[in-house]
């Protein structure tokens, strides 16, 4: 019956990391319920949608969410911004696999 904010904020805590680490942790999906943070967390509730809708991660289902309007304005971000993030992206994610292909 946990999500897995709430068992990822769980061991955050347990192991004893950054409260702003498990308040990212807890709050990605909810950025607006966020008090401390709150630059971090719009960044990983944007990336973490983006990942999701151009088929970098799975969050288990097909299910891709709206990011904030709060989060967006908070960000600065426009269509062009993000299209540009998503280039810059996309590059990096190439040069990743590649590296991680070593393995």
């Amino acid at each position: 019956g946990l999500s897995h904010q709430e068992v990822g904020a769980w061991v955050a805590k347990a192991w004893k990391l950054p409260t702003q680490i498990e308040a990212i942790v807890r709050f990605h999906h909810q950025p607006s319920e966020c008090t401390e943070a709150t630059e971090l967390v719009s960044w990983v509730h944007v990336s973490d949608i983006l990942s999701r809708a151009v088929s970098w991660g799975s969050g288990g289902d097909r299910r891709i969410p709206i990011v904030s309007e709060q989060v967006w304005k908070k960000l600065g971000l426009g269509i062009n911004e993000t299209q540009k993030l998503l280039k810059e992206c996309s590059t990096e994610f190439a040069k990743a696999c590649v590296y991680l292909e070593v393995f």
